[in-house]
């Protein structure tokens, strides 16, 4: 019994080198194969919640980016966009919304604040921003091509024309002059909180539509500037036009 005894109390030393090496082989493998139990775990779980849920991956990159685009814009409240990228920008490049995409932008579509954004994550940079409008046509649609030409469509925007100065009528004179311009919609006409304007201001309220409040300018020989101190900012305006009398 002693024997025995001293023998399992002999130091690993007097082990030949050979059973060394296989003792170490076995303990590594034993570990390969936890690691890969733990692995083969991960990705089972992984599966399993896709199958249950399809679009997990697409809610997952959803979310991704447009908490890497909030720390930038103020994204619309109260809803989740539809999101689509561009694979092919040569497709697209006569639209005016597209005329900057290139492969890998993502487009965030907000259907119920009628809103889209090209946004390239590569760079996190804001490409475009535009108003839109989505038929019943692509209301229903999944696919990401579907998605991308639903942006096309526009809805007009919506200008509002007040009257700053005292003399009657200038608001309609104004609208007459914006006939020739589109892609807007004089939507309402009232006066303003001042009347006594020297100048045409025109005012791109959602700071998104630049280029068509400078084309409105130059039709009423007006010119573009911010909202004037005193002056409230009206609901469901895209551009408000401040009529004022030339000297």
């Amino acid at each position: 019994m002693k024997k025995t005894e001293n023998a399992e109390q002999l130091s690993s030393a007097s082990v030949p080198k050979n059973k060394k090496g296989t003792g170490f082989l076995r303990i590594l493998t034993i570990l390969i194969l936890v690691g890969l139990a733990g692995t083969s775990i991960y990705y089972f779980r992984q599966y399993k919640k896709i199958k249950e849920n399809p679009n997990s991956i697409a809610q997952e990159e959803t979310k991704a980016i447009t908490e890497k685009l909030s720390k930038i814009m103020d994204l619309p409240q109260g809803e989740d966009p539809t999101l689509a990228t561009v694979s092919d920008r040569d497709k697209l490049k006569e639209q005016e919304f597209f005329k900057n995409a290139e492969n890998g932008d993502k487009i965030l579509i907000y259907a119920g604040a009628k809103q889209a954004i090209l946004y390239r994550p590569v760079a996190n940079k804001i490409i475009q921003v535009a108003p839109l409008i989505m038929d019943q046509n692509t209301q229903g649609t999944t696919s990401q091509e579907s998605r991308s030409e639903a942006v096309n469509t526009q809805e007009p925007l919506r200008v509002m024309i007040q009257n700053g100065t005292k003399i009657a009528g200038l608001a309609n004179d104004m609208e007459k002059k914006l006939t020739s311009i589109d892609g807007i919609n004089v939507v309402s006409k009232g006066n303003s909180q001042k009347n006594d304007y020297t100048k045409t201001l025109v005012i791109d309220l959602t700071q998104n539509n630049s280029e068509v409040a400078k084309k409105i300018s130059q039709a009423i020989g007006g010119e573009v500037g911010s909202l004037p101190d005193g002056e409230g900012k009206p609901d469901n305006t895209d551009i408000l036009i401040i009529a004022g009398k030339k000297d």
